[in-house]
């Protein structure tokens, strides 16, 4: 969400028609931190709620603009002046359903999904990151279609002026190097699938020499024991947290980016690779079709085989992987800033113009 602000804030200056008043109404990780683990969560919200309260009412401004759909009951307390939400997915909710497998949210966490989505209905408008997205809202709420618009993310600034400044490295070279290897960007949530990416590795490493890195934080004692009993533990490596100038590195040196995801409710690591020239081989869930267009090679997350297959064929077929690489570009240029920040401003002006 960090991000996302910066994000907008970036955007926003770009034109003179909004300027952005950053309102921070979040109590700072270092004092959640200091809370008992069942807590934390519970004096996160009601922070929110009492600092948007004090903070946000007593500012002058035209359009309020709640950066995560998660919190959009906030709404409810910023009187009564024009409200934007933007609703990055709905997975809490497809939690609930049990969309994914793992712990479902708890009686707490289900209460405030339903308060968000309530208050989203009360906006006087709604963006989504994507048209997946956009279709879960709407299946899921009683937000009217017309006040739900698509507003894409585009390529990170770091990644482009890091893609601008790094040399490009030629694909056979890549492939060519004794250390060669797949890359995996993504969280230990179930629906980021990390376990299916050893399986779909394992399936590859037995006809392929390769290696694997799956880039993120610390794996669970679970994942390291799977890639054991795969008999892969000594060709996947680890990369903790990398910054943006190391994941910069690990896309410009990747033979292809494996992203078997079971939902996304936009996916920036595909968007990320395509931007360095790596071939992307990925799931067909939610909004990644919409994402990666015509440059990537797809199949189902559970059909792993298929995507093991598809890996090999990009790393045995170097035609292919240019042919993917030069898509790849053509379809990052269309996630610009520029894109973003136009259709940011038409979000505004379409829902100070519900007001009027």
């Amino acid at each position: 969400m960090a991000n996302y602000a910066a994000l907008v804030a970036d955007a926003l200056r770009r034109r003179d028609e909004f300027e952005p008043v950053p309102i921070p109404v979040a109590m700072p990780q270092a004092r959640l931190a200091g809370l008992p683990s069942g807590l934390r969560n519970y004096a996160h919200h009601a922070a929110v709620v009492c600092l948007s309260r004090t903070r946000a009412n007593r500012r002058d401004v035209d359009l309020f603009h709640i950066l995560d759909g998660s919190h959009a009951y906030l709404a409810r307390f910023l009187s009564g002046r024009p409200t934007m939400v933007t609703c990055h997915d709905l997975i809490p909710l497809l939690q609930t359903q049990r969309r994914f497998d793992g712990q479902t949210p708890s009686w707490a966490g289900r209460r405030l999904i339903r308060a968000s989505l309530g208050a989203l209905f009360g906006a006087d408008g709604v963006v989504t990151d994507s048209a997946a997205t956009r279709t879960d809202l709407l299946a899921n709420s009683r937000v009217a279609p017309d006040r739900v618009r698509v507003l894409p993310l585009p390529v990170p600034g770091a990644i482009l002026a890091a893609a601008d400044r790094l040399p490009r490295r030629a694909w056979a070279v890549r492939r060519d190097d004794p250390h060669a290897y797949v890359l995996h960007v993504g969280n230990n949530a179930v629906y980021k699938n990390r376990t299916g990416v050893l399986r779909i590795f394992q399936k590859i490493a037995t006809r392929c020499d390769i290696r694997l890195k799956m880039a993120g934080p610390a794996p669970p004692a679970a994942l390291r024991q799977l890639a054991a009993e795969l008999g892969v533990s000594e060709r996947v490596e680890f990369v903790l947290d990398p910054d943006d100038a190391a994941l910069c590195e690990l896309y410009r040196n990747a033979c292809l980016l494996l992203f078997p995801s079971r939902y996304e409710g936009f996916g920036l690591p595909p968007l990320e690779a395509m931007s360095f020239d790596c071939p992307v081989v990925c799931s067909d869930a939610a909004s990644l079709p919409e994402v990666v267009g015509d440059a990537a090679l797809l199949a189902p997350a559970t059909a792993e085989a298929e995507l093991a297959g598809h890996c090999l064929r990009v790393l045995n077929d170097a035609g292919l992987a240019e042919e993917m690489i030069q898509r790849g570009q053509c379809q990052a240029a269309k996630f610009s800033l520029e894109r973003f920040t136009q259709g940011l401003v038409e979000a505004y002006r379409w829902a100070l113009e519900r007001r009027q």
